[in-house]
């Protein structure tokens, strides 16, 4: 049984110095070719007004709630903040005190 990470012996040297590849590009070629390949796939989400992610809506609901909840009666008598340490908690801190100085979506 052949490892398919080795080279194939029988290849010669030459061979695999004329392989096609984007090993064998130049590196001024490669970075133009992957900063278009970059731009033609991020302009989606550059147009993109909400970006298309399934729980976003429930993210940016939830940073408004907290935001808003120190200040609003008819919140806090259906919400509570309940603090414990979870992987996400770095939104939970950061963005509400960011709604101050800017918008939800930009927060």
């Amino acid at each position: 049984m052949r490892n398919s990470l080795l080279p194939h012996p029988e290849r010669s040297e030459a061979q695999s110095k004329d392989a096609p590849g984007l090993s064998n590009l130049p590196l001024r070629v490669f970075a133009a070719l992957f900063i278009v390949l970059f731009a033609v796939a991020v302009v989606p989400v550059l147009r993109s007004g909400v970006l298309p992610l399934v729980d976003y809506p429930n993210h940016l609901a939830r940073m408004a709630i907290i935001a808003r909840l120190p200040h609003d009666p008819i919140l806090q008598h259906y919400y509570a903040l309940a603090w414990r340490p979870i992987p996400n908690l770095a939104m939970d801190v950061l963005v509400p005190p960011l709604l101050g100085i800017m918008p939800l979506l930009a927060a």
